[in-house]
């Protein structure tokens, strides 16, 4: 699965910048392989989870019954109480709760 790969490559790469003093300048400017495969992972990661909360949102557009995960617990409640949710804020839902079930 693409987001597996991705978070296994970001993970390795990010615990690379541990050794790296220089890590924050690099980053900054986007200097070196690391970082640049970095902001190319983060894209593929925002992605996959776009990609989790559009089908969940079309879910709910179509009527159809929601699951017992977060992201259906947020969605079920941003409608009962007539508050949409941005998807920034969702991003953060998947992101979380897809990387806290990876470790």
């Amino acid at each position: 699965h693409h987001f597996a790969q991705a978070f296994d490559e970001m993970q390795m790469l990010i615990t690379a910048r541990i050794i790296d003093p220089l890590f924050e300048i690099k980053r900054l400017f986007q200097i070196g392989s690391r970082e640049k495969r970095i902001a190319q992972l983060k894209h593929i990661l925002y992605r996959e989870s776009s990609a989790i909360i559009n089908a969940r949102r079309r879910s709910v557009q179509d009527g159809d019954c929601l699951g017992p995960d977060l992201l259906s617990r947020f969605l079920d409640h941003s409608k009962k109480v007539g508050q949409p949710l941005h998807d920034d804020e969702l991003h953060s839902v998947v992101m979380n709760v897809l990387l806290a079930g990876r470790d």
